[in-house]
């Protein structure tokens, strides 16, 4: 997972007259969903492959917005309320999934989009599709832009912990069921190597996403639970610099 900050200006949301058009290089699919909008190359992805993203997506929003209560980003709000739809694409990168965003000159998120990988990439040592790790990118991706509702400028590890986090929130019944692939257990390797020489805030290695654990022992602690991190989140969007709770 990665998210990426873009400099200053307005990404124009595509707009989409037929759910299959020729493009330079083959075939590029559209399949939309409530809230989603998602783009393919059929000779790269299957139907199957972006529908299951598609169907993911939706339920980590209504565990994000419905469940969990986090506010929508204001541009997502206005995008779904004009009949509009979050745009995800599938391309080839180093990263499992990519979410970019930009923002104005006071720091207010203005628009943001979500990008996955290929199949191949999810493939384990067997060949099969990892479904569970695709499905908790679904909500990894899906809450770097939720985090934009609060506060944009926060440091690395603070978005990229919290979201590993979410991977398992938003899933409980499936990471129960395949611990493994969601949360901080996904990173357990990369945070025993680092934890006796590494401070919590640090980036690289997969440090910043093996903090995660942090989280999940505050949330298991902490008598607001769950509520924990959308409490940190909102405080850190009045607090700057960085805040850590």
């Amino acid at each position: 997972m990665k998210l990426v900050r873009l400099a200053l200006g307005t990404l124009l949301a595509g707009v989409f007259v037929a759910s299959i058009c020729t493009a330079a290089n083959g075939v590029t699919a559209v399949k939309s969903s409530a809230h989603f909008r998602i783009t393919y190359q059929t000779d790269k992805a299957s139907s199957a492959y972006a529908q299951f993203i598609l169907d993911e997506s939706e339920r980590a929003w209504t565990a994000i917005f419905t469940t969990l209560k986090y506010k929508q980003p204001q541009w997502m709000v206005d995008r779904i309320a004009a009949r509009g739809k979050v745009m995800v694409s599938l391309r080839e990168m180093v990263y499992l999934g990519l979410a970019s965003y930009r923002w104005n000159a006071a720091k207010v998120m203005t628009t943001g989009k979500i990008e996955f990988n290929y199949e191949a990439k999810f493939k384990d040592r067997a060949g099969n599709t990892n479904w569970h790790l695709l499905r908790g990118t679904c909500a990894h991706e899906l809450f770097h832009l939720v985090q934009g509702a609060y506060d944009i400028t926060e440091s690395k590890w603070l978005k990229e912990a919290t979201a590993v986090w979410m991977e398992a929130h938003a899933f409980p019944a499936e990471a129960k069921a395949s611990p493994l692939n969601y949360g901080f257990r996904r990173f357990l390797g990369d945070w025993n190597r680092h934890r006796r020489r590494t401070a919590l805030m640090a980036d690289g290695d997969n440090h910043e996403y093996a903090a995660s654990i942090f989280f999940h022992y505050l949330t298991e602690h902490d008598s607001r639970g769950k509520g924990l991190i959308k409490a940190l989140w909102i405080k850190a969007g009045a607090v700057n610099p960085d805040f850590l709770v």
